[in-house]
């Protein structure tokens, strides 16, 4: 069974090498733009996709 591509969650770039989506991470002079979702990428969020491939954005529950 194949494995899921990496994936950044700002910007839907999306590779099956591990050393690109770092570098994506890491070494851009801008970071990429949110055409996907605007959040801020934090270290943990990155750690997230090196370690796990994918970040899902959890939802707020609205509590009336």
């Amino acid at each position: 069974m194949p494995k899921d591509n990496y994936l950044c969650v700002r910007c839907g770039f999306n590779t099956r090498i591990k050393n690109d989506i770092r570098r994506h991470f890491y070494n851009l002079k801008k970071i990429c733009p949110a055409t996907k979702n605007n959040i801020e990428l934090t270290e943990e969020i990155k750690e997230y996709i090196l370690n796990n491939r994918i970040y899902i954005i959890p939802k707020l529950e609205n509590t009336l």
